[in-house]
């Protein structure tokens, strides 16, 4: 198998993993209510809950791409420029009227609506767009990962390793010391590794190398632990990463194997989007809940994403126009 593949279908897999972080968004709030949904929909939450793993899938395909821009042409002010272009732009015509409806017009707060429009009430206690901040970062520290590993080709691997084991070091003294602060940023925390990992094996994608069969046969035996709950979130949240990679190889293989044309022009479609898609589709199930409708009634989930559909359109169609005018 060859790791280019996660390159020749890149808008195919994260096409899948917005769907599958969409399905989970839906299953949480299942698992919330679960004795109020009928037997059908509690039976799937055991399989759908899983999907918050397309978070790990986003970042692998993230941290591949950054390396692909560095590669052809590293110019940091460039780099920097088109990924906070293509964050801000978004998040700004979702987040702006959302949290003006959550925090001014619900709680009447408009510290409430600076903090959690610039992201710092995600170190208090507010996670629901924390993506945003945390991949911000990452393309922050990104041009820093790239020198380390890849000034000298071999040196990668250990400077690899050494980061890796850095970062988890740090994150398990965090977790041991300061499980109070552990528990606000974990979310975000636990998943660096995955996006070195992307940044890692990005010339590995880029000259089409085959994966090596310790990467294939460990991701994906780890596929057999999916149905096992952790006591440990941060025992969870490292195996789940490593699962993500056998998922990813798993699904872009079979793209590879079926290559019907329908099918992938479909999930290229999603994935195209998935950045408004992911902070639509939250935005809207925040908005039902504050209206006290039940977001985890099948149909009052689908009204959520036909209108994530829809203002996802919309949006595309404003981000367009001011990139129009940038370039005039």
């Amino acid at each position: 198998m060859n790791w280019n593949l996660l390159s020749k279908y890149r808008s195919e897999l994260m096409g899948v993993a917005t769907i599958a972080v969409v399905l989970f968004h839906f299953f949480e709030e299942v698992g919330k209510h679960i004795t109020e949904v009928d037997n059908t929909i509690s039976i799937l939450y055991d399989y759908g809950r899983y999907g918050y793993m397309g978070v790990e899938i986003f970042l692998i395909v993230s941290g591949i791409g950054c390396y692909y821009s560095a590669h052809r042409n590293f110019d940091i002010k460039n780099f920097y420029k088109k990924r906070i272009k293509r964050i801000l732009i978004p998040y700004l015509l979702v987040t702006v009227p959302f949290w003006i409806y959550i925090d001014i017009f619900l709680n009447q707060s408009i510290e409430e609506f600076l903090y959690d429009l610039t992201g710092i009430s995600f170190f208090i206690d507010t996670k629901t767009f924390w993506y945003v901040f945390f991949i911000l970062i990452m393309y922050f520290l990104f041009p820093l990962l790239y020198k380390f590993f890849f000034n000298n080709e071999k040196d990668a691997f250990l400077n690899f390793m050494f980061v890796e084991l850095l970062v988890i070091f740090l994150t398990i003294i965090l977790y041991v010391e300061m499980y109070d602060i552990f528990d606000i940023v974990e979310v975000a925390l636990t998943r660096i590794p995955i996006f070195i990992f992307g940044v890692y094996i990005g010339p590995k994608v880029y000259q089409g190398k085959k994966v090596g069969y310790f990467t294939l046969v460990l991701s994906v035996l780890s596929l057999l632990l999916i149905t096992f709950d952790f006591d440990s979130q941060l025992v969870m949240r490292y195996i789940n990463s490593i699962q993500s990679i056998g998922f990813s190889l798993i699904i872009v293989k079979i793209f590879d194997i079926v290559n019907l044309k329908s099918m992938n022009r479909f999930f290229s479609f999603v994935g195209k989007y998935s950045f408004e898609v992911y902070l639509l589709h939250i935005a809207l199930r925040r908005i039902m809940i504050s209206l006290d409708i039940k977001p985890y009634e099948w149909n009052n989930y689908l009204i959520i994403i036909l209108l994530t559909v829809l203002l996802t359109w919309f949006i595309q169609l404003i981000t367009n126009m001011k990139n129009k005018k940038v370039y005039k």
